[in-house]
């Protein structure tokens, strides 16, 4: 098989080696070139669920209970 047939080959099964839809000029890089984090919707959708798990801890479980730290600690990871 020639380089010819197999750059057809690769085009007909889907190879994305050099598709020009994952380059590196992507309007909406995952990590944004400047590291502002915080505009990321992941990074705010976690800090919702810290701030409820935090006020549930703190609001329905009794004060000094280990469950509370443990709940407060798994939101963070």
């Amino acid at each position: 098989m020639n380089q010819g047939e197999n750059n057809e080959k690769n085009r007909k099964h889907g190879s994305h080696e050099h598709d020009a839809s994952h380059s590196s000029s992507d309007s909406h890089p995952i990590n944004p070139p400047r590291g502002d984090y915080q505009t990321l919707l992941s990074y705010q959708k976690v800090e919702v669920i810290y701030d409820l798990t935090f006020r549930f801890a703190h609001k329905y479980l009794a004060k000094g209970d280990r469950t509370v730290d443990q709940m407060i600690h798994s939101a963070v990871l």
